[in-house]
């Protein structure tokens, strides 16, 4: 069995079973795209997801449900920055990872406290749930945003990111070169993730009344607003 210090996220992910999660119905007639089965009434019910990382449904029979989630939870990982395909939890975060979920945080320390390990690997288990969740380097969306040729080009992407409906990550809040253009941006897309109450959790260098000081109150004070607080200190990945 897996211990917390050593945990292997897709490992354990390999060994999750979650068909909890999926939508179950009864239907007449239906064929099974992993083994590309036809199943009559004598089936009494179905594995149905719809997939928005590529937008697209999928009906699967239990027999290749399974299979489905494991190639999609790898498809999923290789989103992810290379140094997170195969994590280890180091920091033992693994115990309080499910006490975690389903809140928003501002996690908030200095460099190698582990606040993007934790993140992640929130983020990983509301994909073994069947969730959505997303990861965006922030000072990366911003760069992109400020440097794109036709700035109306950009509004769709700030959009879909503001109302991502599931769990979002904002890597490294305030590293970004900051302009009054970047300070509109951020608070438009914190503002919007705090009226609609959407699941969001953001990683910084800053504590709330540095990010009030040097960035924007309205900001820090809707991060206040919609997120558990949480100190992280001491940088781990050096042996003292």
């Amino acid at each position: 069995m897996l211990n917390h210090t050593q945990i292997n996220l897709i490992k354990l992910a390999r060994n999750l079973k979650i068909f909890n999660s999926t939508e179950q119905s009864h239907i007449t007639h239906f064929r099974c795209e992993g083994c590309n089965a036809d199943f009559q009434d004598n089936v009494n019910f179905y594995i149905f997801y719809a997939d928005e990382l590529i937008n697209k449904e999928y009906v699967f029979c239990p027999d290749c449900t399974e299979k489905y989630l494991h190639k999609r939870l790898d498809r999923r990982l290789e989103l992810l920055p290379t140094k997170y395909h195969k994590l280890v939890d180091k920091y033992n975060f693994s115990k309080i990872v499910d006490e975690l979920k389903d809140k928003s945080l501002y996690l908030w320390g200095e460099t190698g406290s582990g606040k993007s390990v934790l993140a992640v690997m929130i983020l990983i288990q509301d994909w073994l749930m069947n969730k959505s969740a997303r990861l965006v380097h922030y000072p990366e969306f911003i760069y992109k945003l400020t440097h794109a040729e036709n700035q109306s080009d950009t509004l769709p992407f700030i959009d879909e990111i503001s109302f991502w409906k599931e769990l979002l990550v904002l890597d490294d809040f305030g590293a970004e070169k900051l302009t009054d253009a970047v300070r509109q941006i951020s608070y438009l897309l914190i503002e919007r993730r705090d009226a609609y109450i959407l699941p969001t959790i953001i990683t910084s260098n800053f504590s709330l009344s540095e990010i009030d000081a040097n960035i924007d109150r309205r900001i820090s004070s809707r991060i206040a607003g919609m997120c558990k607080i949480i100190e992280m200190t001491g940088d781990k990945r050096i042996k003292k």
